[in-house]
């Protein structure tokens, strides 16, 4: 879970945002492929000592692998040039011996942004896992900064996820995360479903119905790439960093 306060951010913004997205973005022509960098790099939160939230033993950092990798393969499949920030149960402060911090969470991130930023990509997706005390909150939520093209992103996934689900959700401003602060490209954070709700962990933890999850966050990357015209990178369907 990305703990923060997250504030409702409905405008009347929002509304003239999204109608700058062409309606005919699915048909765009995105030009040609080029050779350097990602499209998409897809953080997969916690890891390794970092178990992130919990209800009773299942473990976020777990569920956000498994989604993770899912989401890497729809992208390959659309034809879009994928990496993920871990491939296992590891956290990525393990590998950050150059942040003179005593905090681990603090060099988890900067490992983290470090990555992303070797890998240059065009549009971060950071996976994550809810909690409430409440087992009826349910559904997935996206979360994004001040910036005008994250929010169209959040747009675009949310109502590819909520089609999926069946909800009203809207995406939440959250400008505080240090991913966000530090972004230099379009960047959201998909809060998955909640990891205490029943519903929520089926389609989590059943391979066909998480599939269909990263289908749809895929589907509303896409959409957004070729309603922004940015030319898509090379395909690399084994594309991950680190090894």
């Amino acid at each position: 879970m990305a703990k923060t306060a997250a504030k409702n951010y409905v405008t009347a913004a929002t509304a003239l945002l999204l109608a700058l997205v062409p309606a005919a973005a699915e048909a765009a022509d995105v030009g040609p492929p080029v050779e350097l960098g990602h499209d998409v790099v897809v953080d997969a939160g916690h890891g390794g000592i970092d178990g992130g939230t919990s209800h009773g033993d299942r473990l976020e950092k777990h569920l956000t692998l498994a989604l993770a990798r899912d989401l890497k393969a729809a992208l390959a499949e659309r034809g879009l040039r994928a990496a993920v920030t871990r491939t296992d149960d590891y956290a990525p402060s393990d590998d950050n011996r150059w942040l003179p911090s005593r905090s681990r969470h603090l060099r988890d991130l900067a490992q983290r942004h470090l990555i992303i930023r070797e890998l240059s990509p065009r549009i971060v997706v950071s996976v994550h896992v809810n909690w409430s005390p409440d087992p009826s909150r349910s559904g997935p939520v996206v979360l994004y900064p001040f910036d005008p093209q994250s929010h169209a992103l959040a747009h675009l996934v949310q109502e590819r996820l909520n089609r999926l689900y069946g909800a009203r959700e809207v995406p939440y401003i959250a400008p505080n995360f240090y991913l966000f602060r530090r972004a230099t490209c379009p960047t959201v954070i998909l809060e998955a479903g909640f990891i205490g709700n029943a519903g929520d962990v089926e389609r989590l933890t059943t391979p066909e119905k998480r599939k269909k999850i990263a289908a749809a966050v895929a589907d509303g990357i896409l959409a957004f790439l070729l309603a922004y015209e940015l030319p898509l990178r090379t395909p690399v369907t084994d594309a991950v960093f680190p090894e």
